[in-house]
C-alpha cells in the first residue's frame, strides 16, 4: 500500500519522495496477553483512503481506510485483511490548538469474553454510527 500511494505521487508529478516514502499515517490498538501480541491497524494514505464526511468546524475530515490484523507469537507473525476502518485526519487549527478529542476522537478496548477488539469514532460529537467495528482474534 505505501509503494501503491508512492505510485499516486509520483503519476500527479510529485517527485519529493524518490528516495522516501510519501506521506501516510496509521492508528493502531494493540492488545498483549503472555504469550501473544495483537495489532489492529488503520493506514492512512492519499491513495487508499475516501473520505466519508467532514467537521468544518474542527478542521478534520472522517476517511475510510485498510485495516490489517497482526498476531505475533512464539517468534512469528501473521498479517490478515481487516476489512475497511476508519480514521481521522485532523487539519491546522488556530494558534496551534490542538483537535478537541471528545469531539472527533478514536477509542478501542478488548473483549475478554468475545476474543474480539471493539474500535470505533466519534465525530462531531455524536458515534459515527459507520465506524464501529468488531475485529475477532484467531484463536489456536
Amino acid at each position: 500500500m505505501l509503494k501503491k500511494n508512492n505510485n499516486a505521487y509520483t503519476a500527479k508529478g510529485d517527485t519529493r519522495f524518490a528516495a522516501a516514502n510519501a506521506p501516510a499515517a496509521e492508528s493502531h490498538i494493540v492488545v498483549r496477553s503472555p504469550t501473544k501480541t495483537v495489532v489492529l491497524s488503520v493506514l492512512h494514505t492519499l491513495s487508499s483512503c475516501s473520505p466519508i464526511r467532514t467537521d468544518a468546524g474542527a478542521n478534520a475530515t472522517l476517511k475510510r481506510c485498510p485495516m490489517r490484523l497482526a498476531i505475533y507469537q512464539n517468534g512469528q507473525s501473521k498479517v490478515a485483511d481487516a476489512g475497511t476502518g476508519c480514521f481521522i485526519e485532523y487539519g491546522p487549527l488556530p494558534n496551534n490548538a490542538r483537535p478537541d478529542l471528545a469531539r472527533n476522537g478514536a477509542m478501542g478496548a478488548y473483549d475478554v469474553q468475545t476474543k474480539t477488539i471493539r474500535a470505533g469514532i466519534v465525530f462531531q460529537g455524536e458515534i459515527a454510527q459507520e465506524c464501529q467495528f468488531r475485529v475477532s482474534i484467531p484463536q489456536p
